[in-house]
């Protein structure tokens, strides 16, 4: 059908009509014609979408008396499709239009105006006699038409947005008098955003190990997803480098698993792989199933937003480089990568590869000492190389050349090693790190050389038969104590070896032992020689020395404890076993002083005392001693070292309770004054004589 133009059927309907115009327009405020809204941007969407834009006539004057409109709307048909048009309320109300309106429009294109929609709307006014009955003609502002544009086409990222003008062109506005009535137009913009397509990208995307054996993850991302893709499955394959990272683990992601579109289950599918296509990759497939019916998807919703498809663990195996150099990295870059949507289509997207960093490996820094710092021939010598350290890593091994032809491996840091010969050593310390990073570091020793170990004896000068001697014996190379690998000592007398002390020798303190050795009751007066012979490893020392036995001892004893007697003889003390020497009470000399305390219910033949002794205080003038008599010489014995104590007496007769056992002990006619009221002679002066007896009995007893 060939399109009319408003101007012409309007004037047509004039001119039947018989109508005489009028023209008032001049002297009236002009209207104007608005695209409104005046910009529209179409919301993200995929295509198909419609939206409406509506055609108004604003600031009209009833002294006009308008009674028609035209218009046509120019658009970008690349965009946009015209799909409904339809007749605004403004002409058609019911204060102006009596009888009806006119309204008509055309979607065209031509090579003048180009793609447009051609709107035109009337009114009929009444006439009677020629003159209008109406009492108002239209006023105000109201829409002449509005008109549904469906998008056609949308941009997809990284494209820009795409726009045109809502352009009116060839407008009229129409009095009731046939003549054009002066108006402004107001043109419309149109605007559709691009969509954004999905991105895989990689999370972290960047990651910086710390070093070799480090484990983490990295997932693999999906964003941006508008549900009008209608994405159903996502693959892709993620390059790594094999020689720095190895891949433990892959597990299917969130994102195709979340029960917002995932109805009956996903299919998951991974592959850690290397071929001549790709390299060395990991191959992921994810999708959903969505249900249909009679061919129809039945979702009301399909994945969208932001989340995660999968994600790998990795495992830090090498560091390629060593300080200066930079840090060794990799790309974890995507190949062949696919996003399906529900009609077995590839869709649009983006990707945004990771990236991998471990630093290089530093070197080992190695440090040892060594003891002695002046190690003789055959001492052993400890080299410790605990304080050498691995910035990043655990030292693995130790390696020493102790410069005389000697090496050895080991993981531990403490090493002993003994030279055999004389001379100045290169020892060289290598340490190596698990990533095998090795570093060393030499120091130079000087080892001396002694023909023999040097031995020293202390045996004393004279011992007695029965005593308990204690000899001592120091070892020691180039002025310092060292223990003995092998020590031994040996007795001799007269020519003859008499005893074997290896069993007995102690060890007191580095170097320094000691030989406890009771000489024998039997003993010969006469000299005798102890012979020490040492080794450390292969330097060996001999040494003797010689002590006298002698036939006779004198001196003061001083303590008795079990059996065993501490003789001073003026110059030192000497122990001695007193049933070896046969030791034997003789006499007591001395004065007792004032029994200082209650005695206890003693019967005598004289008096019954109802008192205890509990201590002696002996007379100033001089001490109350005992002589004991022994197949050596005599000794001169103090009371107090035999706990002696009276425990009772009759007649002249005391009982005396001492550390061995009990004796009766006749009293002698020594005075005494005791603290009771009764003086009794008999009885204190015989105290001197129970004290005699008292050390007489135990000797025996020994």
């Amino acid at each position: 059908m060939k399109v009319k133009t408003l101007e012409l059927i309007l004037l047509v309907q004039l001119i039947a009509s018989n109508i005489i115009m009028v023209n008032l327009a001049s002297a009236q405020n002009r209207p104007t014609i608005k695209v409104e809204p005046a910009s529209f941007t179409a919301p993200m969407s995929y295509v198909n979408e419609t939206f409406s834009i509506n055609i108004t006539i604003n600031d009209v004057d009833a002294a006009l008396k308008v009674i028609g409109v035209q218009f046509r709307l120019r658009y970008n048909e690349t965009l946009l499709e015209v799909v409904d048009v339809v007749e605004g309320s403004f002409l058609a109300d019911p204060r102006w239009n009596l009888y009806e309106t006119f309204f008509v429009y055309f979607v065209e294109r031509d090579v003048l105006y180009g793609p447009h929609v051609l709107v035109g709307n009337t009114i009929f006014p009444n006439t009677t006699n020629g003159e209008y009955d109406q009492t108002q003609f239209p006023q105000g502002n109201g829409t002449i038409a509005t008109i549904t544009f469906k998008e056609k086409y949308q941009p997809v990222e990284p494209e820009p947005p795409a726009s045109c003008v809502l352009e009116l062109i060839d407008t009229m506005v129409l009095d009731a008098d046939g003549n054009e009535i002066p108006h402004t137009i107001q043109n419309g913009y149109y605007e559709v955003e691009s969509l954004p397509v999905p991105i895989l990208t990689v999370k972290p995307d960047t990651y910086y190990a710390s070093k070799i054996g480090e484990v983490f993850n990295i997932s693999v991302d999906i964003n941006n997803v508008d549900a009008r893709w209608h994405l159903i499955g996502v693959q892709f394959r993620l390059r790594y480098n094999t020689t720095l990272l190895k891949v433990v683990d892959v597990v299917e992601g969130p994102f195709l698993a979340d029960p917002r579109w995932n109805l009956y289950g996903t299919f998951f599918v991974n592959f850690t792989e290397t071929d001549g296509l790709y390299g060395p990759h990991v191959l992921v497939g994810n999708m959903i199933f969505p249900n249909t019916t009679n061919g129809e998807y039945d979702q009301t919703q399909f994945p969208q937003g932001n989340g995660t498809i999968a994600t790998i663990t990795f495992n830090a195996t090498k560091q390629t480089t060593v300080e200066p150099e930079p840090p060794a990295n990799c790309t974890l870059k995507f190949i062949e990568a696919m996003l399906i949507n529900d009609q077995g289509e590839e869709l649009p997207f983006n990707t945004t590869s990771g990236f991998y960093q471990i630093p290089p490996l530093r070197y080992p820094i190695p440090a040892f000492s060594y003891e002695p710092v002046a190690p003789s021939i055959g001492e052993i010598v400890i080299f410790d190389a605990s304080k050498s350290y691995d910035p990043d890593y655990k030292i693995a091994t130790y390696s020493w050349d102790f410069g005389d032809r000697t090496t050895v491996n080991t993981t531990e840091p403490v090493i002993g090693h003994v030279y055999s010969l004389q001379g100045t050593f290169n020892v060289t310390l290598t340490v190596t790190d698990i990533g095998g990073l090795s570093a060393n570091l030499t120091k130079i020793i000087s080892v001396g050389y002694y023909e023999e170990l040097a031995v020293n004896i202390d045996v004393g000068s004279m011992h007695f038969a029965g005593e308990l001697a204690d000899f001592y014996v120091l070892t020691s190379d180039f002025g310092r104590r060292i223990d003995a690998t092998n020590i031994s000592a040996l007795l001799y007398y007269n020519g003859k070896l008499i005893a074997n002390l290896t069993d007995v020798i102690q060890h007191i303190d580095t170097g320094l032992y000691m030989i406890a050795y009771q000489i024998p009751a039997n003993a010969t007066a006469g000299t005798y020689t102890l012979v020490v012979e040492a080794e450390c490893y292969n330097v060996k020392g001999t040494n003797l020395k010689s002590f006298l036995i002698s036939s006779t001892l004198s001196g003061f004893v001083t303590d008795i404890t079990q059996g065993i007697a501490t003789v001073s003889n003026g110059l030192t003390e000497v122990k001695v076993n007193l049933t070896a020497i046969n030791a034997k009470l003789v006499s007591i000399e001395g004065k007792i002083g004032i029994i200082n305390s209650t005695l206890g219910t003693l019967g005598t033949d004289i008096a019954t005392l109802n008192v205890t002794l509990t201590n002696l205080i002996v007379n100033s003038e001089h001490e109350t001693l005992a002589n004991v008599t022994t197949s050596l010489n005599t000794l001169t014995v103090k009371l107090d070292a035999i706990d002696a104590k009276i425990v009772g007496v009759n007649g002249t007769v005391a009982t005396i309770s001492t550390t061995l056992g009990e004796a009766n002990v006749k009293l002698g006619d020594v005075q005494s004054i005791a603290t009771t009221a009764l003086y009794v002679t008999s009885i204190l002066s015989a105290i001197a004589v129970i004290l005699a007896a008292i050390i007489l009995l135990i000797l025996r007893k020994k």
